[in-house]
C-alpha cells in the first residue's frame, strides 16, 4: 500500500508542477514535471534536485519567469507536504496523522 500511496502522490506532483509550467510557458513542461514527479520519491534531497533544473531551463528566457517557475515549485511542495503526505498516504497505510504527534 506504501508503493501505491507514493505512486499517486508522484502522479498528483507531476499534474501540479506540468500545469504551473504550462501556465507560465515553459518550454518542455510536460518532461519536467515528470522529472519532478519522479524525483519527489527520493527522501529529503528530491524535492531539491526537482526544483533545479526547472529553474535552470527557465534563467534561459528571463528571470522573472525563472522566480516564477520557483515559486510553482515552491507552491507544489507545499501542497505535497501538507495535504498529500498526512491524507493520501497515511489512509493508504492506515495511520492516523494527528494520532502519529499525539495532538489527540
Amino acid at each position: 500500500n506504501f508503493f501505491v500511496a507514493k505512486l499517486i502522490e508522484s502522479i498528483f506532483i507531476f499534474l501540479f508542477s506540468s500545469v504551473g509550467y504550462y501556465l507560465f510557458d515553459l518550454k518542455g513542461w510536460f518532461f519536467l514535471g515528470l522529472y519532478m514527479g519522479l524525483l519527489n520519491n527520493i527522501p529529503f534531497l528530491g524535492p531539491m534536485f526537482g526544483t533545479i533544473l526547472p529553474v535552470l531551463v527557465s534563467l534561459t528566457s528571463s528571470i522573472y519567469k525563472s522566480i516564477n517557475i520557483l515559486f510553482v515549485c515552491i507552491f507544489v511542495q507545499l501542497i505535497d507536504n501538507v495535504y498529500l503526505i498526512p491524507f493520501i498516504v497515511s489512509d493508504k497505510i492506515k495511520v492516523n496523522p494527528i494520532k502519529k504527534y499525539n495532538f489527540l
